[in-house]
């Protein structure tokens, strides 16, 4: 179960600084309309919900045992989503899980001496099946596999891509490489329920079957289309309030060092989906509980107040640890007590301390992390954010913001059809003046 507390955001308890049950109530009509898009043809990630989990299951079940490292090369939606899960929920110390979504050399270079290449599969994902830096990966590691296993390299890669288009595509099949296909109408950051997570995180012992039940449940509990009985709207609509408001961050703080990288899926899918003008931009950030208590509370309290805070709270813990008693008298408080009501008297503590300085904040209260539950939050924010799109009356699927970095790096890197951008970026930085460019 998931459970939403959006006191802290009602202007009769919070004072002014709140938004008032009848201002949710007059988008009422505006959200039955919008209620009407979320079909399969629209919103294509829903079609993840009906996959065929027992056959993706058993294409992977004869290499299932054979690796101890699992290595992903992809690189956002290819990637985030995948994180996410495997810090939350993986069985650590049984399979690892690496995801390499970074093209730094050293990193790159350091990690690839440092990896047991026989104990390894690598599973390159790319919808495009052309993004530079998960090409680059591939091509290194398929350089590397050759030299080492000659024709038998093919048994150490798998690839996930468009089923039809692209590079990657054309080299599964004409090598018979085994392949996974990506939706065409599924977006990488809406992707992590698909082959992209579904096939590592398999592999990693992750139980996908709960994924998507997760996930189910929570869509079973979106098709009402009253705010206050769909937990995505509900939390579209206060976003999109408080945004109109000047609340233009929105902040993730998780009280749990496992959803971590939850967060950094959500800054992806948050602002690749919303970014889209120059008019609607709402920026998400992330915290995490109680860490961050000591670092961002401070500007959270009394800086400026143009944030909304979404806390995740954790309601059952996997594990207890209590806190011997101390004879240390101004430490007697703590004696007999757990870590467990330590960090939710700070969860509570924040929450009221914000909402007595007028600071819009609500939570989110899941059981237990665990795959269902991961599940669940993930498409959760997914519903969540493509409503908020339609509500902005934007395109929440698309990211047209990023392929002038792309087609200028193409240009560079001389790929062919791209030599007018390189002439493009070469005329803008013949700007440049030497004067502005200081060594010290």
């Amino acid at each position: 179960m998931i459970t939403i507390d959006i006191n802290f955001i009602i202007q009769e308890i919070i004072g002014s600084n709140g938004i008032s049950i009848k201002e949710i109530e007059s988008f009422q009509d505006k959200v039955s309309e919008i209620h009407k898009r979320f079909n399969k043809s629209e919103v294509g990630f829903l079609e993840l919900l009906d996959q065929d989990i027992e056959s993706l299951k058993k294409t992977l079940n004869p290499i299932k045992n054979l690796y101890e490292n699992i290595v992903v090369f992809g690189i956002g939606g290819s990637a985030l989503g995948t994180k996410a899960v495997y810090q939350a929920c993986g069985k650590y110390f049984k399979k690892n899980l690496y995801v390499i979504d970074n093209i730094d050399p050293d990193f790159f270079s350091e990690f690839l001496n440092n990896l047991d290449i026989e104990k390894s599969i690598f599973i390159v994902i790319s919808k495009s099946g052309s993004t530079a830096e998960t090409i680059s990966q591939f091509l290194i590691i398929v350089d590397i596999l050759k030299k080492r296993f000659k024709e038998n390299f093919k048994d150490r890669l798998i690839i996930i891509t468009d089923p039809v288009k692209g590079g990657l595509r054309k080299y599964a099949e004409t090598q018979n490489i085994l392949s996974f296909s990506i939706p065409p109408n599924v977006g990488g950051r809406y992707s992590v329920l698909s082959p992209v997570g579904l096939v590592p995180l398999y592999l990693a012992d992750i139980d996908i079957e709960d994924l998507i039940k997760g996930a189910n449940y929570i869509y079973t509990k979106c098709q009402n289309d009253n705010i206050f009985e769909n937990p995505a709207y509900l939390n579209g609509i206060i976003q999109y309030i408080a945004y109109n408001r000047g609340k233009k961050i929105t902040v993730l703080m998780p009280y749990s060092s496992k959803l971590q990288l939850f967060t950094e899926w959500f800054i992806q899918l948050w602002a690749e989906s919303l970014g889209k003008s120059e008019k609607i931009g709402p920026t998400p950030i992330k915290a995490i509980g109680t860490t961050d208590q000591h670092s961002q509370l401070q500007l959270f309290m009394d800086g400026p107040n143009d944030k909304i805070i979404t806390f995740i709270e954790i309601e059952n813990y996997k594990n207890y640890v209590k806190i011997p008693e101390s004879n240390i008298s101004e430490y007697e408080y703590l004696s007999n007590k757990s870590l467990n009501q330590l960090i939710k008297s700070e969860l509570n503590s924040v929450r009221v301390s914000l909402a007595k300085k007028g600071r819009l904040n609500y939570s989110i209260k899941i059981d237990k992390i665990d795959e269902f539950h991961l599940g669940s939050l993930i498409f959760l924010f997914q519903l969540a954010t493509a409503f908020t799109g339609f509500l902005f009356n934007i395109n929440p699927f698309n990211q047209p913001g990023v392929e002038e970095e792309k087609n200028f790096t193409y240009g560079m890197m001389g790929r062919k059809g791209y030599e007018k951008k390189y002439e493009e970026y070469l005329d803008f930085i013949s700007k440049i003046n030497r004067k502005y460019i200081k060594t010290f």
